[in-house]
């Protein structure tokens, strides 16, 4: 939903179906944005600066607080970007879809 979303947006975007911890960066991309799977965040955070682009991932602001986040960005210095007002989010719950509070 993301690419999608993206495109919808006016933004070109190169969208890969391989292992992202296996494949190379997509020749073109200059940036990389992603949703990653919060149960291995801070792999996919050292996965996404290993390529040598600008990072922007969606994650749990709680992730910025601890010590595995800073080992993962090694020698980058996150930022932080809030979206105010709160967006609402179409999530998948069980078989149907609902708006998140």
């Amino acid at each position: 939903m993301l690419t999608k979303a993206m495109r919808a947006g006016g933004f070109d975007v190169i969208e890969t179906a391989s292992d992202f911890f296996l494949t190379n960066r997509p020749a073109g991309a200059t940036h990389l944005i992603t949703n990653p799977p919060y149960s291995i965040k801070y792999a996919w955070v050292e996965r996404s600066l290993s390529f040598g682009i600008p990072a922007a991932l969606l994650m749990p602001v709680e992730a910025l607080g601890t010590a595995a986040l800073w080992r993962a960005c090694s020698q980058v210095v996150p930022a932080l970007v809030i979206v105010l007002p709160r967006i609402s989010f179409k999530m998948p719950s069980k078989n149907f879809w609902k708006e998140s509070a």
